[in-house]
């Protein structure tokens, strides 16, 4: 009996060591992967900054933005009305609960949020009067799964009757059929579930590089340059604001290459650290203008840039720009320099 607790207690051991021997392991390659780079090079400087809070609607260029590990938001404002944050509104189905976009209703382009108090967005579009939508919360409104690609579902909070009538009238003139839904970034997503093959190819995607109504990453940035680079390549009358791409950051700089951002791992924008996750492949949102709505018959600049950007990756469309995490957060601003790790 002694013998068989002896030889019991021994086997516990042994695969408690070993236990610890791979946790320890684990943890010491993730930190290795994580560790912050002490050597930078300055290689562009921030141009633009842009926040789109309602999924698809019309961007708002910000002078400074507080990065955090769901995207972007408003730094506090003289008024300390409510902080609007990257991605946190979606339009959806009341049939289905499915997200809907630009790519099927480009009217959601034009529309403009923004607040005024603490507890308000207001919300306008072209012929349609001023919306006032108070922000919802898990205890008084219904929390709802919004079905986003690849049947992914996203926890948030409906915004009532009201904003689900005023999105109807405007999207499918009628007088329901579309809702308005907020995210409190309170459920993280687990898009490993959904996208098995992104995190087996992409070593730095992960569940903590997604953010709220997000197409998959967090952040994304563009480089001016590469989209210089494809204007040269298409007609004059085709030709693209880097805005189409719809980035949070547009990047530029004087020695600048076209297409160098794909080759970049670890980035400081000022005193931010994020690191790429991979590149962000383009679809038929890309045909679609800005300000007009209008699709490009010529399927333009998708057609052209299927020509000569292959992305080697699980993912469809051609690449252009990349999608970043969050390493360490802080306060951008415009004209922030931009740097890149090299060690």
């Amino acid at each position: 009996m002694h013998n068989f607790l002896r030889v019991q207690t021994t086997y516990i051991v042994g695969v408690a060591t070993a236990s610890a021997f791979v946790v320890g392991a684990y943890i010491l390659s993730r930190s290795k992967k994580e560790k912050i780079p002490i050597k930078w090079k300055e290689v562009a400087f921030l141009e633009q900054l842009h926040l789109y809070p309602l999924k698809s609607g019309r961007k708002i260029d910000l002078e400074t933005a507080d990065c955090t590990d769901v995207g972007i938001m408003e730094s506090i404002k003289f008024d300390k009305s409510f902080r609007l944050k990257d991605r946190s509104l979606v339009v959806y189905s009341s049939k289905d609960k499915e997200a809907k976009t630009a790519r099927t209703h480009p009217k959601l382009l034009l529309i403009e949020i923004e607040t005024t108090d603490m507890n308000y967005i207001t919300i306008n579009a072209p012929n349609m009067r001023t919306l006032f939508v108070k922000i919802p919360n898990r205890e008084e409104n219904e929390v709802v799964n919004i079905i986003q690609f690849n049947g992914e579902p996203i926890n948030s909070i409906d915004c009532g009757d009201e904003a689900g009538h005023w999105f109807s009238q405007y999207l499918i003139e009628k007088d329901e059929g579309m809702r308005l839904a907020y995210n409190d970034g309170k459920k993280r997503r687990n898009v490993e579930k959904y996208y098995p093959k992104l995190p087996k190819y992409y070593k730095n995607f992960g569940n903590e590089t997604t953010g709220l109504h997000h197409d998959i990453g967090t952040l994304m940035l563009m480089n001016q340059v590469s989209v210089d680079d494809l204007n040269q390549k298409l007609d004059y009358d085709k030709q693209i604001s880097t805005t189409q791409f719809r980035p949070n950051f547009i990047i530029n700089g004087k020695d600048l290459k076209p297409f160098v951002e794909d080759d970049w791992d670890w980035i400081k924008i000022g005193d931010v650290i994020v690191r790429s996750v991979m590149e962000c492949t383009r679809c038929m949102m890309t045909t679609i203008n800005q300000e007009t709505t209008e699709r490009n018959k010529d399927m333009e600049p998708l057609k052209t840039l299927n020509t000569f950007r292959k992305t080697s990756g699980p993912q469809r469309g051609p690449p252009m720009g990349i999608y970043l995490k969050l390493i360490k957060g802080g306060e951008i601003k415009r004209g922030d320099k931009i740097y890149v790790g090299t060690d």
